[in-house]
């Protein structure tokens, strides 16, 4: 259990959302990079790793801001609206990276995420937010609830725990409520 609680800290969880369904134009993102753009984003996804989520090259960030703003341009999206697709954008690739280089199979990740979603939201939302303030440095314990959800994430994921699988488990839970957060503020701009 300590492991894994580590590993939620570690990798720096933040706030889930509001849960939100984004409107359909934001699948403009996904595609219309050029060669090099799609390129530069391949060798970012494919060097991911659950240790080292640090800023995107420039290159990535150029590439997520040219085609946000190609289209911003075809939906007249609010700068919120642009804000959002971005961060959701970058929250896929990682979400992508960190499923390649993933230390546990790919059929504990969606065991992963199908616990998560069995979980009462408002109490997942809560323990990424207590665990995000102990992040920050608020020295609160975490929750009963928390352990619980934990413990049930970790049966479900049914892999030996250590400390690096607890860190990575830690980086695709904020990931999966980073994107969370993205599609609902999308939703709402």
């Amino acid at each position: 259990m300590r492991p894994l609680m580590s590993g939620l800290i570690a990798s720096g969880v933040l706030v889930l959302g509001s849960p939100g369904h984004a409107a359909e134009n934001l699948a403009c993102v996904d595609s219309g990079y050029d060669t090099a753009q799609s390129d530069a984003i391949e060798t970012y996804v494919a060097t991911l790793r659950a240790n080292t989520l640090a800023q995107p090259p420039l290159p990535v960030l150029v590439a997520l801001a040219s085609r946000v703003e190609a289209c911003s341009a075809v939906h007249s999206w609010t700068e919120a609206a642009e804000d959002a697709a971005s961060s959701y954008r970058l929250l896929v690739l990682i979400r992508e990276g960190l499923r390649r280089s993933s230390p546990i199979p790919a059929g504990a990740l969606d065991r992963i995420d199908a616990q998560i979603d069995a979980e009462d939201p408002t109490q997942v939302d809560a323990m990424i937010q207590r665990v995000g303030n102990r992040t920050a440095g608020a020295s609160a314990a975490p929750a009963a609830t928390d352990l619980q959800i934990f413990q049930r994430v970790t049966e479900a994921a049914n892999v030996r725990m250590t400390s690096d699988i607890a860190r990575f488990i830690g980086a695709w839970l904020a990931s999966r409520g980073r994107l969370r957060s993205a599609l609902a503020q999308f939703a709402e701009a």
